[in-house]
């Protein structure tokens, strides 16, 4: 895979999260591993993880901040509900030989700087306004992240020029850019490179006026992600061609395009296209076509489409970017089979064998609905609602409600974020007569989904707690 992948991924994306100012949860997901980073107005205050060792009590012992013994006895708390993990630290933060913010946002920065590295199999924001009161949280300035991301991600200097934007495009900087950077209290290189973009320079001339080639790109990388500094006006040229807005009829016309297309025309190049002109080709969409800046305005109504013309975008990017994957895929494409009509992937077949599982479910033909949800499974893991789905069925045998449990926590673990699940895990719970740790899983699932009917009134009947005010987020959540 190639190693800029990141950058038109995972960091460009929040990027664009943190200079739109946004409020939400980016979830993304590699094989098994998601992380949840929780914005609030561009600032990152949480990272969640399905990954044990990174969730923070776990965290916590493996720096040396909390005794394992102290940690059990929070664990026993909380499964008995009525708290959290962060209410019980904050009372106890006397354990910690360290101030406990401290530690929340060394944690946090540890895993955001990683994560924004990842060549993910997945991603998704989803708006909202995170309610984060009974959270251990950080408040880290996302252009903070972005430039110390830039600054140590390793890759080579001309993935870095790549990532900037078009050679001949002079670099211009935010009117508020310096301001943010001083509230930051950003490297003095990071002020300079600023003063520098003031669109009558390029970005190797704004390298060689600030002295220090390989650090100043790499800042001027961070800014370009943080939206601090953009690609102005072109020698010749009034504007970046990608600076106009999108208009429907071109949306509509790439998206009409798209149904025939193998990955080369999917980005617009040649199949001897080299890897340089592949990666500028993808960057040209990701900043011209990102479903992240479809999220309103007239064209909202596009969105599902431009999210799967995307996926398409970044799949053809993932592919031909590796050569390995590229000389695969050119040869499936000499023999007929790149365009998908004489094979079927896993993930679609998965998708039928969920779809068979629930026509079996109305039949209640439970038999045969277990069947097809652990193939769809064994085909493609990562779906929590596949085993959401199982957790279910199992769960109206007595005799595999364990298992039954076992798959309800498994879906919990690959979404952290689906509030279904624990209700589905906290009705099991409470026909196994585990009342009080049934309560704590529709607890949770108000947590994500504060608007959730069903955790609702379980709770209503189980003790009359009325919590809907503690989700992530604070209104109904938004796709």
């Amino acid at each position: 895979m190639s190693p800029l992948a990141p950058l038109a991924t995972i960091a460009r994306r929040f990027g664009v999260l943190v200079e739109e100012r946004a409020r939400g949860i980016l979830s993304v997901e590699r094989r098994r591993h998601r992380r949840l980073l929780c914005v609030v107005e561009g600032r990152l205050r949480l990272v969640a993880s399905n990954v044990v060792e990174e969730q923070l009590d776990a965290w916590l012992v493996a720096a040396g901040a909390l005794p394992e013994a102290e940690r059990k006895r929070m664990g026993d708390l909380v499964a008995r509900g009525g708290t959290t993990l962060g209410e019980l630290l904050a009372e106890r933060e006397r354990v910690l030989p360290f101030g406990l913010a401290a530690l929340v946002e060394r944690r946090t920065r540890e895993l955001a700087l990683d994560t924004l590295s990842w060549v993910p199999d997945a991603a998704e924001f989803r708006a909202g306004t995170p309610r984060l009161d009974h959270e251990p949280t950080a408040d880290l300035h996302g252009a903070d992240l972005l430039l110390d991301h830039a600054r140590r991600h390793p890759i080579g200097i001309e993935d870095v020029r790549v990532g900037i934007g078009p050679p001949d495009a002079l670099m211009i900087a935010a009117e508020d850019a310096a301001e943010v950077l001083a509230a930051l209290d950003a490297p003095g290189l990071a002020h300079r490179v600023v003063e520098l973009c003031d669109g009558t320079r390029r970005a190797r001339e704004v390298a060689a006026d600030a002295g220090d080639e390989e650090p100043a790109l790499r800042a001027l990388l961070g800014l370009v992600l943080a939206g601090l500094v953009a690609s102005g006006a072109r020698p010749g040229r009034a504007r970046v061609a990608s600076s106009a807005p999108a208009t429907r009829d071109e949306i509509e016309a790439r998206l009409a395009a798209l149904e025939r297309a193998d990955h080369y025309a999917v980005l617009g190049v040649a199949a001897e296209a080299p890897p340089q002109e592949i990666r500028s080709a993808y960057y040209f969409l990701a900043r011209r076509y990102h479903p992240d800046r479809f999220r309103s305005g007239l064209l909202q109504d596009l969105l599902p489409r431009i999210e799967a013309y995307f996926a398409r975008v970044t799949e053809a990017q993932n592919t031909l970017s590796d050569p390995e994957l590229r000389r695969a895929y050119d040869e499936e494409r000499a023999a007929g089979l790149a365009s998908g009509e004489a094979k079927q992937d896993t993930a679609s077949l998965a998708r039928q064998n969920h779809a068979r599982a629930r026509l079996a479910i109305d039949k209640k033909q439970y038999t045969d609905a277990v069947r097809f949800l652990e193939n769809a499974i064994q085909l493609d893991p990562r779906r929590s609602i596949y085993h959401l789905e199982l957790g279910r069925v199992l769960a109206l045998n007595p005799r595999r409600r364990e298992e039954a449990e076992a798959v309800l926590r498994r879906a919990a673990e690959i979404d952290p974020s689906h509030a279904d699940v624990y209700v589905a895990l906290g009705d099991l719970l409470r026909r196994l007569g585990r009342d009080a740790e049934a309560t704590a899983q529709y607890e949770e699932a108000l947590r994500w989904d504060p608007d959730h009917a069903d955790a609702s009134e379980r709770l209503g009947k189980t003790d009359g707690a009325d919590d809907a005010g503690r989700g992530l987020f604070g209104g109904r959540r938004r796709a």
